[in-house]
């Protein structure tokens, strides 16, 4: 038999910018003039849902439910108002369609103008691509993440917001925001079975050490440590995040930032010391 959980929802108020939220208290208006209500929310053990509900300036009720399992579904976020349905959740389906608008490396025409664009600044800086010998890693990457301590691949609200990697004998090349970025491989070193570098440049990234340490062979994770020059602004940059190789990504559940009618905010990952992890890998 089900025990009932009564919950008492202390309720984030959402900004004008969907899932951005401030702390407000029942009652209480927001800058927007947004009201919020509190209420007590009786659910099943196995449904536990923090509820807000606020209407907009226009007077749309919205409601908002945070950590809410619906049919076996992890939802963390859901946002429903007449104009619109957001929702972020955890897609354990390996047959999700959600894996392969993530792991999609073809190029459609807008691609093909960038990657061409990109292509002409090599050409114009006597840049001339050789094929190198790339062995003992995995040429295709995807960005990873980790939430509460566990990994998951994502499904961006923007697809502005997806890296991906691409790697050919002779061209590394940067799914970024634009478009497709081709770079020449100056050089590329196997320094042992986990760890490798290339020497890189391109349009934008010149000068570039990417140093790439695998972390967990088996599900093909890495840390990649990205120094290089901003080629338009010539400032010195270096970056550091996780990926993991474009076949393995069914090994771990998706989460889906899903909203058909409007771009929302993205969901917001764990902070990772990549620094200890590197050392932790070295180390063994």
């Amino acid at each position: 038999m089900k025990k009932t959980v009564i919950i008492l929802s202390v309720l984030a108020l959402l900004s004008s910018s969907c899932g951005q939220a401030n702390s407000k208290t029942a009652g209480q208006a927001s800058p927007n003039n947004e009201e919020t209500t509190t209420e007590e929310i009786e659910v099943s053990e196995d449904t536990i849902t923090s509820r807000t509900l606020f209407t907009d300036m226009a007077g749309n009720l919205i409601e908002v439910c945070q950590d809410t399992i619906i049919n076996d579904t992890l939802f963390l976020v859901r946002e429903k108002s007449e104009a619109y349905y957001h929702a972020v959740f955890i897609d354990k389906n390996k047959s999700s369609k959600f894996y392969d608008a993530i792991s999609c490396f073809g190029f459609d025409e807008y691609d093909n103008e960038h990657y061409n664009a990109t292509l002409e600044y090599l050409k114009e800086n006597n840049i001339t691509l050789k094929r190198k010998i790339i062995n003992g890693l995995p040429l295709k990457w995807i960005a990873f993440y980790q939430y509460k301590g566990n990994f998951y691949t994502y499904k961006p609200s923007d697809f502005m917001n997806h890296y991906k990697i691409s790697i050919t004998d002779t061209t590394f090349i940067d799914y970024e925001g634009e478009g497709p970025v081709a770079n020449e491989i100056i050089d590329f070193t196997k320094i042992d079975n986990y760890t490798f570098r290339f020497h890189l440049t391109g349009s934008h990234k010149a000068n570039r050490e990417l140093v790439i340490y695998i972390i967990d062979s088996k599900n093909g994770i890495a840390v990649f440590e990205d120094k290089y020059t901003n080629a338009i602004w010539g400032d010195k940059e270096e970056s550091t995040y996780l990926m993991i190789a474009a076949d393995k990504i069914k090994n771990f559940p998706i989460i889906v930032n899903y909203c058909e009618t409007m771009k929302q905010n993205e969901f917001e990952f764990d902070e990772l010391d990549y620094k200890k992890i590197i050392l932790r890998k070295l180390s063994k």
